[in-house]
């Protein structure tokens, strides 16, 4: 008597133990399981596959513009001393150089930003947030409160031309409390923008003495620099305590700034805060006391303003 693989004559629905419908159903499930495997003599995905953290390795040299490739290809291809020229060429004309380079044509960053610590030297420099804040200063108005949009640079060159006597053909005036008549040289205000070798010296007075300067226009002031008498042997100072006054015509004088400090023949620089920058025409020095009571007096005097940008 013959049989089937599954060990059945095919005569009968029945055999010991094992029923043909049984076997049957094995055989129709095995079959699909094995339509949905792929064959290893090579076969069609009609789904995704996932490798997760596997690799597909392969020899093949591609052919078809569809064709997968390895590493071994882009290597040879693209990366050798052979086929790398003409690569990167083509990179070095078509993309930025992370170490520097030359834009060619616009750059629109959109809604992105640039960011540098880079500090600015030359005109074409762009700045950052830092450095104009730093540099700049915004104006509030005193009287309504209401924001000014107005913005100012810190002008580092000096406000008061070269004088030479009270009053300038430009508008500035210079005047004091006390000078020293000594021929043949009188010490005279106007000395302090003139000529460091000249001074200008109170005549013995070591309290409450001053000496200011009106300017042709109104003007915000950010800081000073200030310099002792010319001549005073090696490190000879003077301690004082003096302010920093402004004003308009006819008003009162407002203290800007009060310090209490030693002044050589060496220069120095002040700092006037102003919250909010406020433009005066009149400045004055105003020397509360002078210790000791010795050589009174200043040799340089300069005022640096904060211009509006226009």
């Amino acid at each position: 008597m013959s049989v089937n693989i599954f060990g059945s004559s095919g005569k009968s629905d029945k055999t010991p133990g094992v029923s043909k419908k049984y076997v049957d159903s094995k055989f129709i499930t095995l079959t699909k399981d094995l339509q949905s495997n792929v064959n290893k003599a090579g076969d069609v995905m009609n789904g995704s596959l996932d490798m997760g953290a596997n690799k597909i390795t392969s020899s093949y040299l591609p052919k078809e513009g569809i064709d997968l490739i390895n590493k071994g290809y882009v290597d040879n291809k693209f990366v050798s001393n052979t086929n790398y020229g003409h690569l990167k060429n083509y990179v070095d004309n078509k993309f930025v150089n992370k170490s520097g380079d030359v834009m060619s044509g616009s750059l629109d960053m959109g809604n992105n930003k640039i960011s540098s610590t880079h500090i600015p030297a030359n005109p074409e420099d762009l700045i950052t947030k830092g450095y104009a804040d730093i540099n700049f200063v915004k104006k509030t108005d005193s009287i309504t409160k209401n924001y000014v949009d107005t913005r100012y640079f810190k002008n580092s060159v000096g406000l008061v031309p070269i004088l030479n006597e009270y009053v300038n053909k430009n508008g500035f005036i210079v005047s004091a409390s006390s000078e020293k008549d000594d021929p043949p040289v009188k010490q005279a205000a106007f000395s302090v923008f003139y000529n460091e070798k000249i001074n200008w010296l109170t005549n013995n007075v070591n309290t409450n003495f001053w000496i200011q300067i009106k300017c042709p226009e109104k003007t915000i002031i950010y800081k000073i620099a200030l310099r002792g008498p010319g001549y005073m042997d090696g490190d000879g100072k003077t301690t004082y305590h003096w302010k920093v006054q402004g004003r308009d015509d006819d008003m009162d004088w407002n203290d800007l700034a009060i310090f209490t400090t030693i002044l050589s023949n060496r220069l120095k620089f002040f700092n006037i805060p102003q919250n909010p920058p406020t433009a005066y025409n009149h400045f004055r020095l105003f020397f509360i006391s002078a210790v000791p009571n010795t050589v009174v007096g200043l040799s340089y005097w300069q005022l640096y303003s904060l211009d509006p940008i226009i």
